[in-house]
């Protein structure tokens, strides 16, 4: 019996010790190879668009291990030029350059055998990604419905990804049609049970390919193009999974001066000043989002916030037509389909401001601690052919003195913005 032992230890031990020196081999020897059969993949498959550069690589088969640092995928403009002339280039082109990548848990029994590929944990750190949207003189071929596993199939049956993070991600997206471009930083992603496979597109509890997406932004400015405004918020965090969001300081204002925004607007519109401390999501349909780039949330809270709209009689005059401006009637104008089932506001003002025609003067009326609900805030025909109204059940106090609660119906589909209200004044101080 001990001899068996003996043999038996020396039979792993001498499999161990060739695994550790093959190892070594291939991470000393194939560290060219590799470099050399990824460059070349790239290039080929983008037909000579991008160019990959890797600073190194170290490979661990017994750990199943891979670590890339200095990565940098670079595209060719002059290549992409040529593409663009024969009509074969794509409208976005884009640069990447990544600190580190880290590929752990890598099953290479399973690979071999099975022809599945299972990856227990990859980590992308400092990642900088450049997208650019080109204007193009023809219509590119449409990727949209491209089928990735349709990619992978013929070399592996499955890919499943345990857990994938992205850790400081900076993102700068420029659209040669729009003056400001979109920039996020340090943002942080993490996928969870990725699986691409025969079956996983049509999987409806996956997003993405994913069981579960959770994102951070720290915080983010966009410009809103051909408007005076720009959108921000400090801090944004996501998770699908609990189908719910949380922004902290969220600002809708404008980009330029106030004096600046009244001399340039010709037709009378409100300078709009939003602000709230909290915007928080609860079963929100990111599927939705991601597919038709409708937005549907079952409620949304607005925490202790602003809306100040600003008027300047200097420049402004009431001559123009305002049908159509209605609030209720800028939803229906959205390009976006949103449906939301109730909004609560909570602990907010609501202030119009007037400067008169001679500018010594500014009138200002003020409704302080609003609060209230608002339901069946949608443009979506469908659900408005179930009920055409949106409504707002609102308490206030009048100048900050006087409680006034006020019951509004907001006739969605009609186009002269016809809407009702109802005022309890029982409580207004004379």
């Amino acid at each position: 019996m001990k001899i068996w032992i003996k043999w038996l230890i020396g039979v792993v031990g001498t499999i161990v010790l060739i695994l550790v020196i093959g190892s070594c081999y291939l991470a000393r020897h194939y560290k060219p190879i590799i470099k050399e059969k990824l460059s070349e993949k790239i290039y080929t498959e983008s037909q000579g668009q991008y160019r990959l550069v890797i600073d190194d690589l170290d490979v661990s088969i017994l750990r199943g291990a891979l670590r890339f640092t200095g990565i940098r995928l670079i595209s060719d403009t002059t290549m992409y030029a040529k593409l663009k002339a024969q009509k074969k280039a794509f409208a976005t082109r884009f640069d990447v350059v990544l600190n580190t990548l880290k590929i752990d848990g890598v099953n290479v029994c399973r690979v071999l055998f099975t022809d599945k590929v299972n990856v227990q944990h990859i980590v992308m750190d400092s990642l900088r990604v450049q997208l650019v949207k080109e204007v193009l003189p023809y219509t590119p071929a449409d990727t949209s419905g491209t089928d990735l596993y349709a990619q992978i199939k013929d070399t592996f049956k499955e890919l499943r990804i345990d857990m994938f993070e992205v850790k400081s991600l900076d993102l700068e997206a420029v659209d040669k049609s729009v003056k400001e471009p979109v920039l996020l930083k340090r943002g942080y992603v993490k996928l969870s049970d990725f699986l691409m496979g025969s079956d996983s597109k049509t999987d409806t509890s996956r997003i993405l390919y994913c069981k579960r997406i959770q994102m951070e932004l720290p915080g983010f400015t966009y410009s809103i193009a051909h408007t005076p405004y720009q959108l921000s918020f400090d801090h944004l965090k996501l998770d699908s999974r609990t189908q719910s969001a949380l922004l902290h300081n969220i600002r809708l204002g404008p980009k330029i001066k106030k004096e600046q925004y009244f001399k340039n607007d010709k037709q009378n519109k409100a300078l709009i000043a939003l602000q709230w401390d909290t915007i928080r999501l609860e079963n929100w349909d990111m599927p939705l989002l991601l597919r038709r780039g409708g937005f549907y949330a079952k409620k949304i809270y607005l925490n202790k916030g602003s809306a100040v709209f600003r008027k300047d009689r200097r420049y402004q005059k009431d001559n123009v037509n305002k049908i159509g401006d209605a609030p209720h009637q800028l939803i229906m104008k959205l390009k976006q389909h949103i449906a939301v089932d109730t909004v609560f506001v909570e602990h907010s003002i609501v202030q119009y401001r007037q400067i008169n025609e001679s500018g010594t003067d500014e009138g200002v009326i003020s409704f302080i601690d609003t609060r209230g609900i608002i339901v069946n805030m949608t443009n979506d025909k469908v659900r408005l052919h179930k009920d055409g109204f949106m409504r707002a059940d609102l308490k206030t106090m009048l100048m900050g003195k006087s409680e006034l609660h006020a019951v509004f119906g907001f006739d969605m589909q009609r186009n002269d913005g016809a809407h009702s209200y109802c005022i309890d004044r029982s409580m207004l101080t004379p």
